[in-house]
């Protein structure tokens, strides 16, 4: 967790709201502290959101994959100024099935358009910002990983 002594506090976000997909764990989880350290009230969406209610952080169950609570979500805002994409899957040597590779473009690349449209007019209206997690393996590619390299190529092309 983000505490004044590993981050320089500016309150850059101070009054602001910010939506993190992928926001209950990992890269996900620690953009939603640092962004609610800054000042942000931060809603935080993801598979297992039963974790501890955090000070300006709100979790919320949410599979990102599903458009109609996605919609629903994104509707509850009356204003947003920050949209974060850092929503994941890897199944690794399991892409080269069908399903799971169309699984993980669901999470990487069709729900992050999905959340990016919807939330695009409040952002806008807002002076807002979207930031989307990439990969090295859009670049690299990785072997063990079709759907996951894919996925994130768009992003930094």
């Amino acid at each position: 967790m983000f505490t004044h002594k590993t981050a320089a506090v500016l309150h850059r976000f101070t009054h602001q709201s910010a939506l993190v997909t992928g926001g209950t764990s990992g890269i996900g989880l620690a953009i939603a502290e640092a962004l609610a350290l800054e000042g942000a009230q931060v809603v935080a969406v993801g598979l297992n959101a039963g974790i501890p209610p955090r000070e300006s952080i709100r979790f919320v169950e949410l599979d990102v994959t599903d458009a109609a609570a996605v919609e629903l979500l994104v509707n509850r805002f009356d204003d947003l100024h920050c949209l974060v994409n850092a929503a994941g899957i890897i199944a690794r040597q399991d892409e080269f099935d069908v399903t799971l590779f169309t699984d993980v473009l669901e999470v990487k690349l069709i729900a992050v358009q999905r959340l990016s449209a919807l939330c695009y007019p409040k952002l806008k209206s807002g002076g807002g910002r979207i930031l989307n997690i990439g990969s090295l393996y859009s670049h690299l590619g990785a072997s063990h990983s079709p759907g996951y390299g894919r996925a994130r190529v768009v992003w930094f092309s």
